[in-house]
């Protein structure tokens, strides 16, 4: 993160501007859901996912869980299992077919 990003990343997360934060976060999800539910769908289509009711709200709720999980810059590898583990779940993917998500966390895939 430059030293910009996080000065501005700083000023967002100050006490004043927590409703600032949370309508951020609510047009992001807004905006974000209806594009990440084509590529879940795309996703089923291709046998990836065996789940397929409710996809929005579950793409809403991996936004959500994925923004309290990791926007503290708290990341441990428990956190990342545990998450990986929840979409899986979510989404009904394989055990272990969502494992490139780890490595996309911790900046390692470009």
């Amino acid at each position: 993160m430059t030293p910009e990003e996080q000065s501005m990343q700083d000023a967002i997360h100050t006490k004043e501007n927590i409703i600032l934060h949370k309508k951020i976060n609510d047009k992001i999800i807004d905006v974000a859901v209806p594009l990440l539910s084509s590529i879940v769908r795309d996703a089923q289509k291709e046998g990836l996912f065996t789940k397929d009711d409710n996809i929005e709200e579950r793409v809403r709720m991996t936004l959500i869980l994925s923004n309290e999980m990791f926007n503290h810059n708290e990341i441990n590898e428990a956190k990342i299992s545990v998450f990986i583990d929840t979409l899986e779940n979510i989404y009904g993917a394989k055990t272990g077919s969502l494992s490139f998500i780890q490595k996309l966390i911790k900046g390692e895939l470009e």
